[in-house]
């Protein structure tokens, strides 16, 4: 079916937060409330999110999200925007909404006169629209079943507490967020549908950390999710041992290889991949960082940046 034109973008800021919430809800079949939409595009860390909704005379086709993010490349902080949260109602497929929801925001980046880094991680079919739309997709980024490391028991520290020691771990030419103790606070928030842990080891040299959950997978396998972690190698191989036992998992489920961030315990098995369209809006970054966006190499994401929830 081709493009149907007969229909006006606004931004999302026109919009009541009860429309947003109900259209959303309906793009996705399944509940958004109001809360959760406070949490994830209204309070976070780096701003709230901006956005345009397709609307006809009928009401809203469709809409999408801007999420401010900030990303890190050794010393470097990087803008960036995390394209999200966007999609259409049954009655607006094929008609271009999500294409033109894109481009809008696409276009409103301009302005910005300022390095910005765009990503998006799609479905294979809205990558192909994010292609279209100038975007690079990476080869995709893996998930897999990984052993638990053979280590001794340790002692755990929990909550705030060992979120304080939350600090830079991965390699200072790859790409990944700026977390801060603040910042992996809004993700992990109870309003995005997960309940997050966090511990750190009671004895260490090192800071060290992890954030992490616990689910069974296919109503038998307990596996521990591996949200984001830091600290010396030793001591995140101590820390994912202790919450597996602790919780009676059998092995933990985390981004693997090319373009994931470094995390303890060898792949044995892949589980599903993340595909992440990216728009390197800074043409003037040149030599002053090693950032390259452009190769899924350039990369090191956790599930704090892969996980469904975002």
């Amino acid at each position: 079916m081709g493009d149907d034109r007969s229909f006006d973008v606004r931004p999302i800021s026109t919009l009541t937060d009860v429309e947003i919430a109900a259209t959303v809800s309906e793009m996705y079949g399944e509940p958004r409330s109001e809360s959760w939409l406070r949490w994830k595009h209204q309070e976070g860390p780096w701003g709230r999110s901006t956005g345009f909704a397709v609307c006809d005379t009928d009401g809203i086709l469709g809409l999408a999200f801007s999420l401010p993010w900030q990303w890190r490349v050794g010393d470097h902080v990087i803008a960036g925007a995390r394209l999200i949260d966007g999609g259409s109602i049954a009655r607006a497929r094929g008609k271009g909404v999500f294409r033109t929801q894109v481009q809008a925001m696409l276009d409103d980046f301009h302005p910005l006169r300022e390095p910005v880094i765009a990503t998006a991680t799609a479905t294979p079919e809205a990558a192909a629209s994010h292609v279209k739309l100038g975007a690079t997709l990476l080869a995709p980024i893996r998930h897999a079943y990984c052993t638990l490391p053979g280590v001794r028991s340790a002692r755990l520290v929990r909550g705030d507490e060992a979120l304080a020691s939350l600090e830079p771990a991965e390699p200072p030419d790859k790409l990944t967020t700026d977390w801060t103790p603040d910042s992996m606070r809004w993700r992990i928030d109870g309003r995005s549908g997960y309940a997050y842990e966090v511990a750190s080891l009671a004895q260490s040299d090192a800071a060290n950390g992890v954030v992490y959950r616990a689910t069974t997978v296919r109503g038998r396998l307990r596996v521990v999710v591996i949200i984001h972690s830091w600290g010396p190698a030793l001591e995140r191989r101590r820390l994912f041992a202790a919450a597996a036992r602790e919780h009676r998992c059998l092995a933990i489920l985390r981004p693997a290889g090319d373009g994931a961030a470094t995390a303890a315990g060898t792949p044995v098995l892949y589980r599903g991949e993340s595909h992440l369209c990216v728009w390197n809006l800074d043409d003037d970054r040149g030599e002053r960082s090693r950032a390259r966006p452009a190769l899924r190499t350039g990369w090191a994401l956790a599930n704090a940046e892969l996980e469904g929830t975002m």
